[in-house]
């Protein structure tokens, strides 16, 4: 049998995707110039001088196939393997998709100056089989650039981008929206993960008590993450999130970023994310706080511009960065450190809160070096009691009310 006709043989698999299952066709590595089939026998992807694939979007449809299918038929056929592969989204392209990607191992996905549209109101883009625990569901992914939205002018509400008990994963330079009642990144029990670069904000309308971050950094628990339950009770644990970085972004939602703990479930209570480093970014929460750190051992927050704009000065949910812990912390918070330096920071009840809201101390907190703002005004800016804390350094900071 010749190379060329083992190429165009189509090895139909079943792959499960959100909503349906359907078959697909294997890729075969190849070189410069080679193509690569779908399942209705065109051509989905073509390899470059780089190895590279370069996706060919269809758009209309193609033997009586919805095209739109069809693309997201062969992004998950290109995309859902775990052999080290990079998929190219031509630049000034709209692709047009019905259903979430479960991207595979060792995938990068470049889509700088392409736009990338899901045209069911109520699906995701981005997500993966959950399969393993222990971080290990998902491995070496990068998405890069590229505009991702829903077809609805009020954006979905649900996760744009979900991936669960994964580790290595970068996402950079994208623009990416969802509704101010959804997300549109959720790393949920996920290690070594990086959000930078990005543009990121909810659309439609956010009620005055909507409280749903565009980035949610979150614990792995039968209602934190229910999608995630289907796969087993195994996976929804209480995992958590480590080494989670948020760097040079612009994000603005109802709130803007939330590590989340498991508010209605007292069994996961004493879980905790540790190494949440946000840097350089300017966050906006326009009804709840701009940043929340819930449950968190050890924070990094430098550099930022951090507004929480919400009207309930009188709530915690207006505080420009929260912390708060809510069960009983391990051992390890005790030489962990909290350090919020160098920000601008605006708030309504408080600009900055530290607090325990049980018997568990954070270990080491600065806060040091801040414009604060608060609408309370001056005396209310920073709340960070004794006993919530071990040890306290707050020097240098620059207060004022934001009138």
């Amino acid at each position: 049998m010749t190379k060329n006709l083992l190429k165009k043989m189509l090895i139909m698999i079943t792959v499960l995707t959100v909503g349906f299952a359907f078959s697909v066709s294997s890729a075969f590595a190849a070189t410069a110039g080679d193509v690569i089939y779908g399942i209705k026998g065109n051509v989905i992807g073509i390899y470059n001088s780089a190895g590279e694939i370069e996706f060919q979007p269809l758009e209309s449809d193609y033997k009586g196939t919805e095209y739109e299918k069809l693309n997201a038929l062969a992004l998950q056929q290109l995309c859902g393997n775990d052999a080290a592969k990079t998929i190219v989204i031509p630049s000034g392209k709209t692709v047009r998709m019905n259903f979430a990607i479960l991207v595979g191992n060792n995938t990068t996905i470049k889509a700088s100056g392409a736009t990338i549209v899901q045209v069911d109101s109520k699906k995701g883009m981005i997500a993966n089989k959950v399969d393993a625990t222990s971080y290990n569901s998902v491995k070496n992914v990068k998405i890069l650039g590229g505009v991702w939205k829903n077809a609805s002018s009020s954006g979905l509400k649900g996760s744009m981008f979900k991936l669960a008990h994964g580790q290595n994963i970068l996402i950079d330079g994208c623009d990416i929206s969802a509704n101010y009642n959804g997300h549109s990144i959720e790393l949920i029990a996920c290690k070594n993960a990086t959000v930078q670069n990005c543009q990121i904000y909810g659309l439609g309308k956010a009620s005055k008590t909507c409280s749903e971050e565009q980035v949610q950094i979150d614990i792995a628990t039968p209602k934190t993450a229910p999608g995630i339950k289907a796969y087993g009770s195994k996976y929804v644990k209480g995992q958590t999130c480590k080494n989670i970085k948020v760097l040079n972004n612009y994000i603005k939602g109802a709130r803007g970023v939330c590590a989340n703990y498991a508010s209605k479930e007292k069994t996961y209570k004493n879980k905790f994310h540790s190494g949440i480093t946000v840097t350089g970014n300017t966050i906006e929460g326009i009804r709840s706080e701009a940043l929340a750190l819930f449950n968190t051992t050890s924070v990094t927050v430098k550099n930022n511009k951090i507004y929480s704009k919400g009207g309930r000065t009188g709530s915690a949910y207006t505080v420009g960065v929260h912390c708060a812990i809510f069960g009983k912390a391990p051992s390890s918070i005790k030489k962990a450190k909290i350090t919020i330096s160098n920000n601008t920071i605006k708030g309504g009840r408080q600009a900055v809160q530290v607090y325990s809201h049980t018997k568990s101390k954070y270990g080491k907190v600065a806060i040091t070096k801040n414009k604060l703002y608060c609408k309370k005004g001056k005396k209310n800016a920073i709340k960070a009691p004794k006993q919530s804390i071990r040890k306290l350094s707050k020097k240098e900071n620059k207060i004022y009310k934001w009138k």
